[in-house]
């Protein structure tokens, strides 16, 4: 008797075998949804649906708070960082005349001893308030260390020891300004108009003030004797070429910073100033480049005074300008913020709605 076997079935020509799993036979990968929904009622329903919508919303606020944070945050540092070096300006200003003062060993050189003391005193008080999320600390003891040092003897061996060590001090000073500019974000300035301001007054004005400065100190002495060493005559000769490659700069800055906001040019107002640099200049070659220093030092000095003054006033407006479009872009910020955060809030309330 033959054995019984089970026949397999056969399936119909051009047929193929479904080996799909029964649980998503009919719904595909919409199954186990499908399946959800139809063991639910309608209000736990449409609570999953308000939540699919309201967690990409809500991730999408937090993310646009943090960044616009972030951006407000960043350009408010900005400020400090104009506060902090605005007030470094009178300072340098106290230092490089006092250089001159006692280079010439002049009158009135306990009068600028004064006058640093006072300015040492205004900067202490805004390092105290933001030294410290400046990370100026270090730069700020050494400013100290040196001021002691020239404060207690003004003067040394000679006119050219005096003048380094008086010197060595307001490096110190533009080190702490550097410092100032690159912790405050002002050096990351993300703006064309607000970086070319930021660039005229923290580096490129200070750096011809600077020069002017030694040439106004040196050349003072150098017409006194009238005489002059190599060595002094080189240093008349690079401060020379510094401040006409500053002068180019900030020139070249202000054009840049006007070519992108037109108002800026009647705010900043620094043809007075670059007209009094030139014509210091051009007194400094006349009167101290050629063989034998002449002519006379009173005028000289008072030439000087007058392009650093003059200078000194630019970079106040200078400041003022690029604070003015600080503030309104930290209102545009948050006014964008707040304008955000509101639609957002508004999808959030709606989709809880649903």
């Amino acid at each position: 008797m033959p054995s019984s076997s089970i026949a397999t079935p056969r399936l119909p020509a051009g047929a193929s075998r479904d080996d799909t799993p029964a649980f998503f036979r009919h719904h595909g990968f919409m199954a186990p949804g499908i399946r959800a929904f139809r063991r639910i009622g309608f209000p736990a329903k449409s609570a999953w649906v308000s939540l699919a919508f309201l967690l990409p919303i809500v991730l999408l606020t937090v993310s646009l708070w943090l960044t616009a944070s972030q951006n407000i945050a960043f350009s408010s540092k900005e400020r400090v960082g104009v506060h902090y070096a605005r007030e470094l300006m009178p300072l340098l200003d106290a230092a490089q005349n006092r250089r001159r003062a006692s280079a010439a060993n002049a009158a009135d050189l306990p009068e600028a001893q004064q006058r640093v003391a006072k300015a040492m005193e205004a900067v202490a008080a805004v390092q105290k308030q933001h030294g410290s999320s400046l990370a100026t600390d270090a730069a700020w003891a050494q400013v100290q260390r040196l001021q002691a040092e020239v404060a207690n003897q003004p003067l040394r061996a000679d006119a050219g020891a005096t003048f380094a060590a008086h010197t060595a001090f307001i490096d110190a000073v533009f080190a702490l300004l550097n410092d100032v500019a690159d912790n405050s974000n002002l050096t990351l300035d993300p703006d064309v108009d607000t970086y070319y301001l930021m660039d005229t007054a923290v580096f490129k004005q200070p750096q011809l003030i600077e020069q002017l400065g030694q040439m106004r100190g040196m050349g003072n002495v150098l017409i006194r004797n009238g005489s002059k060493t190599p060595t002094q005559h080189d240093q008349m000769t690079r401060a020379q070429a510094f401040a006409l490659t500053h002068q180019s700069g900030v020139e070249t800055s202000l054009a840049r910073a006007v070519a992108a906001d037109r108002s800026i040019g009647d705010e900043v107002r620094a043809a007075d100033a670059v007209a009094a640099s030139k014509d210091f200049l051009a007194l400094v070659q006349a009167n101290v480049m050629g063989s034998t220093p002449s002519g006379d030092a009173k005028a000289f000095v008072a030439a000087g005074n007058l392009a650093i003054g003059k200078h000194y006033e630019s970079i106040n407006r200078v400041f003022d300008a690029l604070d003015k479009r600080l503030v309104t872009r930290l209102a545009g910020l948050n006014r964008t913020l707040y304008l955000q955060l509101g639609i957002s809030l508004f999808g959030v309330a709606v989709a809880i709605y649903m």
